[in-house]
């Protein structure tokens, strides 16, 4: 792949015919405006397509994709930029801007990919402000630079690049070649085409289906029963794992895995960094971690520090009330089965068994879970095994950058049996509010539509 100066369409034909060995195809795309544009040469037996239209702004850019289907998806990217001048009012600030969206495209795409071409970025002078800044988005998308060699006689700095990412064992070489008459030397990649060896991989399974469900409820009341009447949430759930192991024994299993399409995460990136800089990811988990705990800790001082206000132009309509909330009453059976029943049936890794079979043994756990919330709600402990959750990071937003941890918000996932408590005492909480008249009335938001909000969006709407 090359830029070709192509010239006027007699010229264009000529040229290729006399650039096309036998047994090779050609296909090049000039530029409208003037004479030069970008080319493929490749083998004619090779299966291939060519793209010149993306989903994507590349105004400071020339592009054109080139994807190898066979044996397996290659996808190469040829570009140019020109360099920015009066007369084509191109800034380096839109390049940094678009320059991303590129690499976000090759990382949706599935297979792997390399983009080279003439970038008039200086790689050699990392000092640079726009070399530093294009390094700063290849380390961010772990894309890394192969030509390491001067490749513009007229300067004598590198500017044409081939980057790729480590990861994927693409690129077996990267060198770089002055035997040819031109101002720039040719960049010679030898890639690995052939198809990766897949490892075999073993997941951990259930066969949850094939539990004979009647002889496992036998076993739930025979559990419960020796456990006594005041079981705590903990010997529950460590009775209901034994019981699944069971009944249906955890088993490895070979999975046969299909073709694995190349995504980014932010989650990735950072492990591929810490790779990189020799990190353990154990150290990486100790700091997001350390980071999410400090987060809590701080919000808690807040609270404490904070200084409660009298009245605000938010609660002056809350009618007050000599009432007040002494505490929790106990729950009935039939209200925590109505809760479980209406809860999504989501199973977490905390979970001992998987919900849509607690949701089958209901009838024998139902009184057991119940004893477990009063127990909670009149003491006013919180079970610690309902505490525990997995925390996932996640990226607040695509542009912003991976590798700073304030950038993240935690994702907890929660034990199902942990959210019955809560949303119980919610609509305790809920129910005395609504009773003494103490929710605000001008207040819509994170509420379930109030007669008063419905009857002001009529309002507001036959005025306009």
């Amino acid at each position: 792949m090359w830029h070709a100066h192509t010239g006027k369409a007699r010229c264009k034909v000529a040229g290729e015919r006399f650039l096309t060995p036998p047994g090779y195809k050609l296909k090049s795309f000039p530029r409208a405006t003037r004479g030069g544009g970008l080319a493929v040469l490749y083998r004619d037996h090779l299966l291939v397509t060519l793209n010149a239209t993306f989903p994507f702004a590349h105004t400071t850019l020339e592009l054109l994709q080139f994807t190898l289907t066979a044996p397996h998806h290659i996808h190469m990217f040829c570009l140019y930029r020109p360099p920015p001048s009066k007369k084509n009012k191109l800034l380096d600030s839109t390049f940094l801007t678009e320059l991303p969206d590129l690499f976000d495209f090759c990382n949706l795409l599935r297979g792997k990919s390399i983009i080279v071409g003439d970038l008039n970025v200086h790689y050699d002078v990392p000092t640079h402000p726009l070399t530093s800044k294009v390094l700063d988005i290849l380390n961010r998308f772990s894309f890394v630079q192969g030509v390491q060699e001067p490749t513009y006689y007229r300067s004598g700095h590198n500017i044409d690049w081939a980057v790729y990412r480590e990861d994927d064992l693409l690129v077996n070489s990267c060198a770089v070649n002055h035997m040819i008459s031109s101002d720039h030397a040719a960049v010679l990649c030898t890639l690995n085409v052939a198809r990766p060896q897949r490892q075999p991989v073993y997941r951990t399974v259930r066969d949850v289906k094939a539990i004979d469900r009647d002889a496992f409820k036998a076993d739930i009341t025979a559990m419960l029963q020796e456990l006594g009447p005041d079981v705590t949430a903990q010997q529950l759930e460590d009775g209901l794992r034994r019981l699944l192991d069971k009944h249906a024994s955890a088993t490895e299993r070979r999975v046969r895995l299909g073709r694995t399409s190349p995504w980014y995460s932010a989650i990735s990136g950072q492990l591929r960094q810490a790779k990189r800089d020799h990190i353990p990811t154990e150290d990486l988990s100790d700091a997001f971690s350390d980071f999410f705990s400090s987060k809590v800790q701080k919000i808690r001082e807040e609270l404490d520090s904070a200084t409660p206000t009298p009245s605000s132009p938010f609660t002056d309509d809350v009618e007050q009330t000599a009432s007040s909330f002494v505490g929790f009453r106990p729950v009935t059976e039939q209200e925590v089965k109505r809760v479980i029943t209406k809860s999504a049936p989501k199973t977490c890794a905390l979970d001992p068994i998987p919900v849509p079979l607690l949701v089958e043994c209901l009838d024998e756990l139902l009184p057991v879970i119940t004893s477990i919330i009063n127990s909670s709600l009149l003491s006013g402990t919180f079970p610690s095994t309902f505490k525990q959750s997995i925390v996932l990071p996640l990226l607040k937003k695509p542009s912003l950058d991976p590798n700073t941890l304030k950038n993240y918000r935690s994702v907890s996932n929660l034990s199902f049996l942990s959210k019955i408590p809560e949303k119980l005492v919610l609509s305790q909480l809920s129910d005395y509010l609504h009773s003494h008249n103490l929710f605000p009335t001008t207040q819509s938001a994170y509420r379930a539509p109030s007669r008063y909000n419905l009857e002001r969006l009529k309002t507001t709407l036959n005025t306009k």
